[in-house]
């Protein structure tokens, strides 16, 4: 069963996507083509299993996210 994310932010490609259930918070990060210079994605459990609805913000470089 697939499982929708959106995900913003510092990436490439910000926007809604579609991916298999059990895939990870890199693999949406990857599917938006990955983060911009600016990107700080270890702010982000990228390891994390998404869920359907799921948002995935991608800080920039010194912001903050709580």
């Amino acid at each position: 069963m697939p499982v929708v994310v959106h995900v913003s932010g510092a990436v490439q490609r910000p926007g809604v996507y579609e991916l298999r259930e059990g895939m990870r918070v890199i693999d949406a990060i990857e599917m938006a083509g990955g983060g911009t210079e600016k990107s700080d994605i270890h702010q982000l459990n990228l390891a994390e299993t998404l869920y359907d609805g799921q948002k995935i913000y991608v800080p920039a470089k010194g912001e903050e996210i709580g």
